[in-house]
């Protein structure tokens, strides 16, 4: 199985962005910190953050999408809000049979 680490590295060095070895040392520097690889690549300023987010939607084939720049009317945000999921406190439960 290849881990997101890995798949990031692909994406990183397939675009350019880092040569392998810069990627290795950030991906055992963010394993050593039990941070995530792309918070480490962007607080290292070894990739800048919309340049990392626009390469790997440009890979995965979607459009980036910021959403601080995205504006929702009050109206729309109250109407969608009401057809969201409540959570519950019951679970499924299996019934188990005793003999």
């Amino acid at each position: 199985m290849v881990t997101f680490d890995k798949r990031l590295k692909g994406i990183i060095t397939k675009a350019g962005l880092l040569d392998a070895d810069k990627v290795d040392a950030a991906i055992a520097k963010a394993s050593s910190q039990k941070r995530p690889l792309s918070q480490v690549l962007v607080e290292s300023k070894l990739v800048d953050e919309k340049v990392l987010i626009g390469t790997i939607a440009k890979e995965m084939n979607i459009p980036p999408i910021d959403l601080s720049k995205v504006e929702v009317s009050s109206r729309r945000w109250r109407a969608s809000r009401r057809t969201w999921p409540t959570p519950t406190a019951s679970f499924p439960s299996r019934a188990s049979a005793t003999s």
